[in-house]
């Protein structure tokens, strides 16, 4: 199956340089390396914000645990999953009225 150029009717197989650059233009695909290597950058922070969230989930159990016991009761491990979701609210909050100010300024 031959992809056409609908407007001069060519398969895009046998196109010059400037036409195909012509045809990248009109699909907007020029660009599209530089948003696949933006999606990949915003892929690697993410991984890299889990890999942390993880280590932080880490530490808080071990200072649980140091504190309360051992987390082998579901009604300790409730307690651990409320702490930790009000210690990310808060945090949350506190971040989002520090950055918030700093951008009224």
């Amino acid at each position: 199956m031959a992809i056409i150029d609908t407007e001069k009717g060519k398969d895009i197989f046998q196109m010059g340089v400037d036409d195909m650059d012509k045809l990248l233009d009109n699909y907007e695909l020029k660009h599209i390396h530089t948003d696949f290597f933006q999606k990949v950058v915003l892929l690697i922070i993410a991984s890299l914000g889990f890999i942390a969230a993880l280590a932080w989930d880490q530490a808080l159990r071990e200072m649980f645990v140091e504190f309360f016991g051992s987390l082998d009761s579901i009604g300790q491990k409730l307690l651990y999953a409320g702490i930790v979701t009000v210690l990310a609210a808060l945090v949350g909050i506190l971040m989002s009225k520090l950055f918030l100010r700093r951008k009224k300024k």
